[in-house]
C-alpha cells in the first residue's frame, strides 16, 4: 500500500487499526519489517456483538507513529493464515495524519463502533471537534468487512438521510469478502480517492469513500450515518468497523459574547456576562488593571465548552482596588489560544472623611485617621486568608481611632472601612 506525505511533512499521528470477531487472544501481524502484536490491551472500543462470527468482538489500534517514514510511503502489511470466519482479526486499516505548516488546516475524526452488528446500524448527531467548511470537499470513508457484494450481501449508506448508495465486494490487497474500505488522502482542501474508490458522492460495490459536501449543512457541528444490509442477506452478518472524516474546519469564534459588565456594589464588585455560543471555550480569567496596562487574575470561571445557547455568568472581586480599575475577561480555549473581550471601567469611591491608616510599631496600636466626624463608621480587619480578625462599628470623629494588634502575627492585612454608602479596602504591614 501506499501513503501520501506531501514534501516537508511530519507524521502528527499513525494508528494501525483491527477489526476483531469473536474469541481470539492474540495476533502478530508484521508492517515492513516490524512485528505488532493485537490483544486485549490495544482494544480501543466498548466489547459489542458479532452475531454471525463469535459474538464478543471490538476494535483494535496500535500506536505507529514512529514507522511511518515521510521519505518512505510504501508499506506492506503481512497477515498470518487463520481459520474462520469466526473469531478472528479479519480487517486492517492503516491511518497516517501529518503536519505541513504551508498547508490549510484540515480536521480528521475517526468514528469506531461501538454497537453490535445489526441491521440498521444508527449513528446519530455524532459530535465534531469544529464544524464543517463544506465550501471545500468532505471526505467520508467507512472501514468495513464481510459486505462480500452488492447483490445480497452489501450496506445501503445513508448520510443526514441521504442515500449514498450500496457497498459490497472485494477490496484491493483483501481476501474473499474483505471491506470495503474507502482509501484516499487529503490535502490543500482537495478529497484525492485511492485504489479502487472515487472522490465523488456515491458510493458502490468496492468504492467505500464518499465526497459528501453537497449533503452536509455549511457550519454543521454534527454529522448522522446509518448503515442498512442488502435485504437478502444475513441482517447481521456484515461488519462496520468504523468511519473516518475528513474536512476543512470552518473557522469561528470561540465565544460570541453579547455583554460584559462590572458594578461597584458596596465594598466589592460583581461581574456579570452572557455568551450566545461557545466552540471549544475551555474557561475565563476575569482580569482587572489599575492602569489598563498591567492586568491580574481575580479569579477563574470555567466555561461551558460548546453551546448553542445563551450561558450566563457571574463573578465576584471581593477586594476591589481603591479608585479607577479596569476589568476584562481573558478565555482560554482548550488549545490553549485566547482572546479579550473589551474593557470595563470601575470607580470604587474612598469614603470621604478618610485620611490615613498605618501600624504604629511603638505601641502595637493601628491607627486610622479621619479628617470629618459624626458617622456611623464599621472597620474590619482581615487576613490574608479572608478571616475577620477584628469587626469595629464606631461614630467616628475629626481624630484618629486605634485598634489593639498586639495579638497580631507580622504580615501583611487588609482593612475595609464603611459607611452606609461608600467602602474601601487598604493593604497595611503589621510588625
Amino acid at each position: 500500500m501506499t501513503i501520501n506525505v506531501p514534501a516537508g511533512s511530519t507524521i502528527h499521528k499513525a494508528y494501525l487499526f483491527a477489526g476483531r470477531h469473536g474469541n481470539i487472544p492474540s495476533l502478530t501481524v508484521t508492517l515492513n519489517s516490524t512485528n505488532l502484536t493485537f490483544n486485549s490491551i490495544n482494544q480501543v472500543t466498548p466489547t459489542f456483538q458479532s452475531p454471525a462470527y463469535g459474538g464478543n468482538s471490538a476494535v483494535h489500534a496500535i500506536d505507529v507513529t514512529s514507522l511511518i517514514n515521510v521519505g518512505y510511503l510504501s508499506y506492506s502489511l503481512n497477515v498470518p493464515f487463520e481459520t474462520g470466519p469466526s473469531n478472528r482479526f479479519n480487517d486492517f486499516c492503516l491511518y497516517v495524519a501529518y503536519d505541513n505548516l504551508s498547508m490549510p488546516l484540515v480536521t480528521s475524526v475517526v468514528f469506531l463502533n461501538q454497537t453490535d452488528f445489526q441491521s440498521p446500524i444508527s449513528y446519530n448527531n455524532l459530535s465534531l471537534i469544529t464544524p464543517i467548511n463544506t465550501s471545500n470537499d468532505v471526505g467520508i470513508s467507512v472501514f468495513t468487512g464481510y459486505c462480500c457484494n452488492s447483490s445480497s450481501d452489501g450496506e445501503y449508506i445513508d448520510v443526514n438521510g441521504n442515500a449514498l448508495g450500496e457497498i459490497g465486494s472485494n477490496d484491493m490487497n483483501s481476501g474473499s469478502c474483505g471491506g470495503p474500505l474507502g482509501s484516499f488522502y487529503y490535502d490543500s482542501n482537495t478529497l484525492t480517492a485511492l485504489n479502487d474508490d472515487n472522490s465523488n458522492q456515491s458510493m458502490s460495490d468496492a468504492d467505500a469513500l464518499s465526497n459528501a459536501r453537497l449533503i452536509i449543512p455549511n457550519m454543521a457541528a454534527s454529522v448522522s450515518l446509518q448503515f442498512t444490509h442488502s435485504i437478502l442477506g444475513n441482517l447481521a452478518d456484515n461488519a462496520i468497523w468504523g468511519v473516518f472524516l475528513t474536512y476543512t474546519s470552518a473557522m469561528v469564534l470561540p465565544i460570541e459574547l453579547e455583554n460584559f459588565s462590572a458594578m461597584p456594589d458596596h465594598d466589592h464588585v460583581n461581574l456579570a456576562w452572557t455568551t450566545a455560543s461557545e466552540f471549544n471555550n475551555d474557561y475565563f480569567d476575569v482580569q482587572r488593571s489599575q492602569d489598563g496596562e498591567h492586568y491580574e487574575t481575580v479569579t477563574p470561571v470555567k466555561g461551558a465548552g460548546y453551546s448553542q445557547s445563551p450561558i450566563n455568568y457571574a463573578a465576584r472581586d471581593e477586594f476591589p482596588m481603591e479608585g479607577r480599575s479596569y476589568y476584562r475577561l481573558k478565555q482560554i480555549s482548550f488549545d490553549s489560544t485566547f482572546s479579550y473581550s473589551d474593557v470595563v471601567l470601575v470607580n470604587m469611591n474612598e469614603v470621604p472623611m478618610l485620611s490615613n491608616i498605618y501600624f504604629d510599631a511603638q505601641s502595637d496600636i493601628l491607627a486610622i485617621s479621619f479628617t470629618t466626624g459624626d458617622v456611623l463608621m464599621t472597620v474590619e480587619v482581615i487576613d490574608v486568608c479572608g478571616r475577620t480578625l477584628r469587626k469595629k462599628s464606631f461614630v467616628n470623629t475629626a481624630g484618629v481611632i486605634k485598634i489593639a494588634a498586639s495579638d497580631f502575627t507580622t504580615g501583611v492585612y487588609l482593612i475595609r472601612i464603611s459607611d452606609a454608602t461608600h467602602s474601601v479596602v487598604r493593604k497595611v504591614k503589621i510588625g
